[in-house]
Protein backbone atom coordinates (compact mmCIF):
# COMPACT_ATOMS: atom_id res chain seq x y z
CA UNK A 1 0.00 0.00 0.00
CA UNK A 2 1.66 3.21 -0.84
CA UNK A 3 2.11 5.91 1.95
CA UNK A 4 0.33 8.54 1.72
CA UNK A 5 2.75 10.70 4.20
CA UNK A 6 4.83 13.26 1.67
CA UNK A 7 8.48 12.74 2.14
CA UNK A 8 10.96 15.33 1.58
CA UNK A 9 14.89 14.33 1.18
CA UNK A 10 17.51 16.54 1.21
CA UNK A 11 17.96 16.80 -2.62
CA UNK A 12 14.00 18.00 -2.87
CA UNK A 13 14.40 20.76 -0.40
CA UNK A 14 17.54 21.47 -1.75
CA UNK A 15 15.69 22.12 -5.34
CA UNK A 16 13.10 24.57 -3.81
CA UNK A 17 13.14 28.09 -3.80
CA UNK A 18 14.55 29.88 -0.57
CA UNK A 19 11.05 31.13 0.02
CA UNK A 20 9.12 27.68 -0.79
CA UNK A 21 12.03 25.72 1.33
CA UNK A 22 11.37 27.80 4.32
CA UNK A 23 7.62 27.20 3.94
CA UNK A 24 7.75 23.71 3.33
CA UNK A 25 10.05 23.73 6.62
CA UNK A 26 7.49 25.24 8.31
CA UNK A 27 4.72 22.76 7.40
CA UNK A 28 7.41 19.72 8.40
CA UNK A 29 7.51 21.46 11.79
CA UNK A 30 3.95 21.94 12.19
CA UNK A 31 3.24 18.25 11.07
CA UNK A 32 5.73 16.89 13.60
CA UNK A 33 4.25 19.20 16.83
CA UNK A 34 0.96 17.93 16.17
CA UNK A 35 1.98 14.12 15.90
CA UNK A 36 4.16 14.43 19.35
CA UNK A 37 1.07 16.26 21.42
CA UNK A 38 -0.90 13.65 20.53
CA UNK A 39 1.43 11.18 21.65
CA UNK A 40 2.71 12.70 24.52
CA UNK A 41 0.39 10.73 27.19
CA UNK A 42 -2.51 11.79 29.19
CA UNK A 43 -2.34 14.76 31.75
CA UNK A 44 -2.07 13.93 35.26
CA UNK A 45 -5.63 13.36 36.92
CA UNK A 46 -6.78 14.34 40.53
CA UNK A 47 -6.69 12.07 43.07
CA UNK A 48 -9.53 10.16 43.63
CA UNK A 49 -11.41 11.75 46.64
CA UNK A 50 -14.23 9.80 48.46
CA UNK A 51 -17.56 11.35 49.42
CA UNK A 52 -16.40 10.86 53.16
CA UNK A 53 -13.28 13.13 52.54
CA UNK A 54 -15.24 15.57 50.61
CA UNK A 55 -17.79 16.21 53.08
CA UNK A 56 -15.02 16.59 55.55
CA UNK A 57 -14.01 19.58 53.56
CA UNK A 58 -15.21 22.31 51.88
CA UNK A 59 -14.40 22.12 48.32
CA UNK A 60 -15.62 22.70 44.92
CA UNK A 61 -17.00 19.83 43.43
CA UNK A 62 -19.13 20.63 40.11
CA UNK A 63 -18.90 24.53 39.65
CA UNK A 64 -21.32 25.90 37.23
CA UNK A 65 -19.67 27.15 34.14
CA UNK A 66 -19.41 30.91 33.88
CA UNK A 67 -20.21 31.72 37.72
CA UNK A 68 -18.40 32.74 40.56
CA UNK A 69 -18.81 31.18 43.97
CA UNK A 70 -20.46 33.13 46.75
CA UNK A 71 -20.15 33.45 50.56
CA UNK A 72 -23.40 33.55 52.87
CA UNK A 73 -23.88 33.13 56.45
CA UNK A 74 -26.36 31.13 58.75
CA UNK A 75 -27.70 33.27 61.48
CA UNK A 76 -29.48 33.12 64.80
CA UNK A 77 -25.89 34.77 65.69
CA UNK A 78 -23.74 33.68 63.54
CA UNK A 79 -24.09 29.93 64.06
CA UNK A 80 -20.39 28.28 64.10
CA UNK A 81 -20.10 24.25 63.84
CA UNK A 82 -22.74 22.76 61.53
CA UNK A 83 -22.73 20.86 58.89
CA UNK A 84 -23.64 22.74 55.62
CA UNK A 85 -24.13 21.10 52.01
CA UNK A 86 -25.02 22.45 48.32
CA UNK A 87 -24.47 20.51 45.25
CA UNK A 88 -21.14 22.19 44.89
CA UNK A 89 -19.72 22.83 48.55
CA UNK A 90 -20.10 20.82 51.57
CA UNK A 91 -17.86 21.45 54.88
CA UNK A 92 -18.40 23.28 58.58
CA UNK A 93 -19.59 26.61 59.07
CA UNK A 94 -17.11 28.95 60.85
CA UNK A 95 -17.16 31.86 62.77
CA UNK A 96 -18.84 33.89 61.34
CA UNK A 97 -21.48 31.09 59.88
CA UNK A 98 -20.07 31.33 56.59
CA UNK A 99 -20.72 28.85 53.99
CA UNK A 100 -20.02 28.52 50.03
CA UNK A 101 -22.72 28.15 46.92
CA UNK A 102 -23.36 29.06 43.75
CA UNK A 103 -26.47 30.99 43.15
CA UNK A 104 -29.66 29.04 42.49
CA UNK A 105 -28.64 26.30 44.76
CA UNK A 106 -30.25 24.85 47.76
CA UNK A 107 -28.58 24.86 51.01
CA UNK A 108 -28.93 21.89 53.39
CA UNK A 109 -27.66 22.01 57.48
CA UNK A 110 -27.58 19.50 59.98
CA UNK A 111 -25.61 18.59 62.75
CA UNK A 112 -23.90 14.64 63.08
CA UNK A 113 -26.48 13.63 61.29
CA UNK A 114 -29.45 15.29 62.79
CA UNK A 115 -31.51 17.39 59.53
CA UNK A 116 -32.02 21.30 60.58
CA UNK A 117 -33.33 22.18 57.62
CA UNK A 118 -32.82 23.66 54.29
CA UNK A 119 -32.90 26.70 52.58
CA UNK A 120 -32.10 28.91 49.09
CA UNK A 121 -28.81 29.51 49.22
CA UNK A 122 -28.52 33.34 49.64
CA UNK A 123 -26.35 36.02 51.65
CA UNK A 124 -28.21 35.43 54.67
CA UNK A 125 -30.57 32.62 56.30
CA UNK A 126 -32.13 31.89 59.23
CA UNK A 127 -33.82 29.00 60.95
CA UNK A 128 -36.75 31.23 59.85
CA UNK A 129 -36.13 30.19 56.17
CA UNK A 130 -35.68 26.32 56.49
CA UNK A 131 -38.16 24.14 55.38
CA UNK A 132 -38.14 20.33 54.08
CA UNK A 133 -36.09 19.35 51.06
CA UNK A 134 -38.60 17.37 48.58
CA UNK A 135 -37.54 16.47 45.41
CA UNK A 136 -34.47 19.10 44.97
CA UNK A 137 -37.22 21.93 46.39
CA UNK A 138 -37.39 23.72 49.48
CA UNK A 139 -40.97 22.85 50.84
CA UNK A 140 -42.76 24.96 53.11
CA UNK A 141 -46.72 23.42 52.60
CA UNK A 142 -46.16 21.54 56.05
CA UNK A 143 -43.80 23.92 58.26
CA UNK A 144 -45.48 23.86 61.87
CA UNK A 145 -45.56 27.32 62.81
CA UNK A 146 -43.39 26.18 65.48
CA UNK A 147 -40.43 24.91 63.64
CA UNK A 148 -38.56 28.15 63.76
CA UNK A 149 -38.61 28.63 67.25
CA UNK A 150 -37.90 24.96 68.10
CA UNK A 151 -35.04 25.68 65.83
CA UNK A 152 -33.79 28.90 67.88
CA UNK A 153 -34.16 26.92 71.54
CA UNK A 154 -32.41 24.38 69.90
CA UNK A 155 -29.30 26.27 68.79
CA UNK A 156 -29.12 28.65 71.61
CA UNK A 157 -29.21 26.06 74.04
CA UNK A 158 -26.06 23.96 72.41
CA UNK A 159 -23.93 27.51 72.40
CA UNK A 160 -21.06 26.54 73.53
CA UNK A 161 -20.78 29.17 76.51
CA UNK A 162 -24.28 29.39 76.79
CA UNK A 163 -24.13 33.41 75.60
CA UNK A 164 -25.49 34.05 71.61
CA UNK A 165 -25.00 37.93 71.73
CA UNK A 166 -21.45 37.00 70.73
CA UNK A 167 -22.38 34.27 68.67
CA UNK A 168 -23.11 31.04 68.64
CA UNK A 169 -20.76 27.86 68.38
CA UNK A 170 -21.39 24.35 68.40
CA UNK A 171 -18.85 22.30 69.97
CA UNK A 172 -17.26 19.30 68.78
CA UNK A 173 -18.20 17.64 71.85
CA UNK A 174 -21.85 18.68 71.25
CA UNK A 175 -21.63 17.48 67.68
CA UNK A 176 -20.17 13.91 68.85
CA UNK A 177 -23.14 13.43 71.33
CA UNK A 178 -25.49 14.47 68.78
CA UNK A 179 -23.72 11.37 66.72
CA UNK A 180 -24.08 9.24 69.33
CA UNK A 181 -27.78 10.06 69.67
CA UNK A 182 -28.70 10.17 66.07
CA UNK A 183 -27.29 6.13 65.58
CA UNK A 184 -30.62 5.21 67.62
CA UNK A 185 -32.77 8.30 67.73
CA UNK A 186 -33.60 11.71 66.43
CA UNK A 187 -35.12 15.22 67.39
CA UNK A 188 -37.87 16.39 65.27
CA UNK A 189 -37.99 20.31 64.77
CA UNK A 190 -41.20 20.21 62.69
CA UNK A 191 -44.06 20.13 65.49
CA UNK A 192 -45.47 22.45 68.02
CA UNK A 193 -43.22 23.75 70.90
CA UNK A 194 -44.65 20.97 73.80
CA UNK A 195 -44.16 18.76 71.67
CA UNK A 196 -40.92 19.76 71.12
CA UNK A 197 -39.34 20.11 74.86
CA UNK A 198 -41.36 16.35 75.32
CA UNK A 199 -39.04 14.68 73.38
CA UNK A 200 -36.91 11.91 75.09
CA UNK A 201 -34.07 12.10 72.75
CA UNK A 202 -33.68 15.93 72.85
CA UNK A 203 -34.46 15.87 77.15
CA UNK A 204 -31.34 12.84 77.16
CA UNK A 205 -29.20 15.53 74.74
CA UNK A 206 -29.12 18.45 76.75
CA UNK A 207 -28.48 16.33 80.35
CA UNK A 208 -25.28 14.87 78.10
CA UNK A 209 -24.09 17.76 76.53
CA UNK A 210 -24.73 20.42 78.72
CA UNK A 211 -24.23 18.99 81.93
CA UNK A 212 -27.86 19.69 83.06
CA UNK A 213 -28.71 23.10 81.72
CA UNK A 214 -32.41 23.68 80.49
CA UNK A 215 -34.04 24.39 77.29
CA UNK A 216 -33.76 27.78 76.57
CA UNK A 217 -37.31 29.44 77.11
CA UNK A 218 -39.34 30.74 73.50
CA UNK A 219 -39.40 34.09 74.61
CA UNK A 220 -35.83 34.45 75.07
CA UNK A 221 -35.07 32.93 72.16
CA UNK A 222 -37.20 34.76 70.03
CA UNK A 223 -36.45 38.15 71.50
CA UNK A 224 -32.63 37.38 71.10
CA UNK A 225 -33.39 36.17 67.07
CA UNK A 226 -35.26 39.62 66.73
CA UNK A 227 -32.46 41.88 67.83
CA UNK A 228 -30.31 39.99 65.34
CA UNK A 229 -32.42 40.41 62.87
CA UNK A 230 -33.10 44.78 63.40
CA UNK A 231 -29.04 44.50 63.38
CA UNK A 232 -28.45 42.67 60.14
CA UNK A 233 -31.42 45.51 58.93
CA UNK A 234 -29.35 47.95 60.22
CA UNK A 235 -26.50 47.32 58.64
Amino acid sequence: MTSLTPTFGATTLISLTPTLRAATLYSILIVLSWLLSGCGGSSPSAPDVTEAQADARPGLTDPPANTQPKTGSFVDSPVAGIYYKTDSYSGLTDETGAFQYFPDEIVEFSIAGLELGAAVAGTTVTPEELGTLNDGEVDYTNNHKDRTINTLRFLQTFDSDSYPENGISISEYTRDAISALTATATIEFNLDEASFESQPALIELILTATNGSELVPSTQAMLHFRTTLRNLEAQ
